[in-house]
């Protein structure tokens, strides 16, 4: 199956056209237009980078003329979606900004980008993952962390002790704390001018805990 085939799969799937298509992935509108009229043989492994960063799809998919369309899927949490639900972690070096992160859901599905920020400077090209998390309440404020900022998260699922993490707690929506591990006891801790936030500390071997990343640096403006 030829290229442009599966890019008319993956359009539809996702349910955008070429100029969309375009803008999304940073590709030029000609360019792909060129796909169709003048053949694929020549197409820049730049672009199909491109291409296969922005449908989530690899490579191989797109330069195997025997592949065959299929309801590619991704596995994450146990469960299956998708390619088209998910948003890269990089489009022309900026990063999708979450709302919520909840257990069972993937981070970064559609349904939970509510924009776009830029990356800053000392993070691009740096071969790591990054999106952002839109911070709700008031409980890092001390790290200059406010309700309303726009934390920018590496992805990885360690951290060193004392480290700013964004964590799952048993199935509920993602914190922002200090974290810190003694065996399988973890403690998160706030660091806010609000009394009510108090640490809070979770015995791993009852109560599932996920680092989800790495918080490196705090947006105000959005």
């Amino acid at each position: 199956m030829k290229l442009t085939d599966k890019l008319d799969f993956l359009i539809k799937e996702k349910d955008i056209n070429k100029v969309e298509l375009s803008k999304n992935s940073g590709i030029p509108y000609t360019t792909i237009i060129n796909f169709y009229e003048k053949g694929t043989d020549n197409v820049k492994l730049s672009n199909l980078k491109k291409l296969a960063s922005y449908f989530r799809v690899s490579l191989d998919y797109l330069v195997d003329d025997d592949s065959e369309v299929k309801n590619f899927v991704v596995k994450q949490d146990s469960q299956l979606y998708k390619a088209s639900e998910f948003i890269p972690l990089t489009i022309n070096n900026k990063i999708p900004v979450v709302g919520v992160i909840r257990a069972g859901e993937p981070i970064l599905a559609e349904q939970n980008i509510i924009g776009y920020v830029g990356l800053p400077s000392e993070f691009v090209n740096k071969g790591e993952e990054y999106f952002g998390l839109k911070v709700i309440g008031n409980s890092m404020n001390l790290s200059r962390i406010s309700e309303g900022d726009i934390v920018i998260i590496r992805k990885q699922n360690y951290v060193e002790n004392g480290e700013i993490a964004v964590i799952l707690i048993d199935g509920e929506n993602a914190t922002v704390k200090k974290y810190y591990q003694t065996d399988t006891i973890i403690t998160l801790i706030p660091n806010s001018s609000d009394p009510a936030h108090s640490p809070k500390v979770y015995d791993s071997g009852r109560v599932p805990i996920a680092i989800l990343g790495k918080v490196v640096k705090a947006i105000i403006d959005f």
